[in-house]
């Protein structure tokens, strides 16, 4: 189109007639613990039944993608941007201040539910814009109740040999029994004796 020539010229309303949507783009997009993005990757979804995201498509999308090197991901949000101008509406799409632009603007929505996942028919070249948004964050690691119990094993086994070592250190008292007392009584029993013996 030059300067001097209008919309109406190159316009031609068959050109703009809203078709079926039979590939999908999909972006992962991964944040950290921080909310931070950390990597975006895109895949396009070759759709079994036009129009429509299965359920058990939406499940493999999920399941298999959940992880980078090993650390393990969870859904955080599922967006979909389906652009939906008819033919009628895009010439005043592209007249229209983008400020003023809020009728068309909704184009984006939340997916709440793992279920199947409808697209409306789109103008053709605008079905590249349809896509479906996978957000995934980071899981963050919970504390591991063994270690808690390894840690209280651990204090326990320093409180005892804290008192072990204290009993330990404590002065010991030994009572010595004397047997002199014994003694004492057997010697009286042999001068007994002897002096019986004398005295007869």
């Amino acid at each position: 189109m030059n300067n001097n020539g209008s919309l109406n010229d190159y316009y031609n309303e068959e050109f703009f007639n809203l078709d079926d949507n039979l590939f999908i783009k999909i972006n992962f997009i991964y944040l950290n613990t921080k909310n931070e993005i950390i990597k975006i990757k895109e895949n396009i979804l070759r759709l079994t039944t036009p129009n429509l995201i299965l359920r058990n498509e939406l499940v493999h999308l999920l399941t298999n993608n959940n992880k980078i090197e090993n650390v393990r991901f969870i859904i955080y949000s599922i967006l979909k941007y389906n652009i939906t101008l008819n033919a009628s509406q895009i010439k005043d799409f592209i007249n229209t201040n983008s400020n003023n632009n809020s009728k068309y603007v909704n184009y984006l929505s939340f997916v709440k539910t793992i279920n199947n996942i409808t697209f409306n028919k789109s103008v053709n070249i605008f079905q590249d814009l349809n896509e479906l948004i996978i957000i995934y964050k980071e899981k963050e690691k919970p504390i591991e109740i063994q270690n808690i119990i390894n840690n209280n094993n651990n204090n326990n086994n320093k409180q005892k040999n804290i008192e072990k070592t204290h009993e330990l250190n404590k002065t010991k008292r030994i009572f010595i029994h004397s047997h002199k007392k014994t003694y004492r009584n057997k010697s009286n029993i042999i001068l007994a004796k002897n002096e019986d013996y004398n005295t007869k």
